[in-house]
């Protein structure tokens, strides 16, 4: 939605890495995240599908959200891909 969203300051970055088939820096897609999380207030509770997948994406995610943000718990999964299909 940031991508095409009009007056976005961080369209032609995300919109570069999808042309050249790079991920969008961490802290853009946390900041992304966090701007959503506020917009749908406080008291809600978030599932964060897929993040992060790595080292840097955890750091990008603790830069942004410092201590604002309780994570309650990671869960991984680890099943075939029927399982997963299922």
């Amino acid at each position: 939605a940031e991508a095409s969203r009009e007056g976005s300051d961080k369209a032609e970055l995300i919109n570069d890495c999808i042309k050249n088939g790079k991920i969008v820096p961490s802290e853009v897609t946390c900041q992304l995240a966090k701007n959503e999380m506020e917009r749908q207030g406080k008291n809600n509770i978030f599932l964060i599908d897929g993040f992060p997948r790595n080292l840097e994406n955890l750091q990008g995610w603790d830069n942004v959200f410092k201590e604002e943000c309780k994570v309650l718990a990671v869960l991984h999964l680890d099943c075939s891909q029927e399982t997963c299909i299922k």
